[in-house]
């Protein structure tokens, strides 16, 4: 992904993570644009899952909040940019 496409996943997520919090779920705080996006950067040319940056859906049930709120997802990131995928 590039660094423009991961600005729009942060804020996809932070989106998300708004949705969340009005369903009633309890999500980890979003660091700055800046520290996630470099985290992101990082962690693709990382072989470490771990190193991901944190996201709304932390900790959630996932299913529960699925049922609440979608994860954005690539083709959301390229939707928003307006190139379809």
């Amino acid at each position: 992904m590039t660094q423009a496409q991961v600005g729009v996943l942060y804020d996809l997520q932070l989106e998300a993570g708004i949705c969340l919090r009005d369903a009633g779920f309890r999500t980890v705080e979003m660091p700055s644009r800046e520290t996630w996006v470099s985290q992101f950067v990082a962690a693709q040319q990382s072989t470490s899952s771990s190193s991901f940056p944190v996201t709304p859906w932390d900790g959630l049930h996932l299913q529960d909040a699925e049922e609440s709120c979608r994860q954005p997802g690539l083709q959301d990131v390229f939707a928003r940019m307006g190139s379809g995928g």
